[in-house]
């Protein structure tokens, strides 16, 4: 049975999403953790600031 985050990230690779940027948080670890298990897939971009994680999208 797949979780939440893990959908979330099928649904980035369905449409062909190949970088993230993000600042880490509790709030969504599930997605974190779909995100880590397709690290060979999509790249996960850590941020320490919102705004410069949109302005780098």
């Amino acid at each position: 049975m797949r979780e939440g985050g893990r959908l979330f990230v099928d649904q980035l690779l369905l449409h062909s999403v190949d970088t993230v940027f993000a600042v880490p948080g509790e709030s969504y670890l599930p997605a974190l953790d779909g995100l880590y298990a397709v690290k060979e897939r999509i790249r996960l971009i850590t941020c320490r600031m919102e705004a410069g994680a949109a302005n780098m999208a």
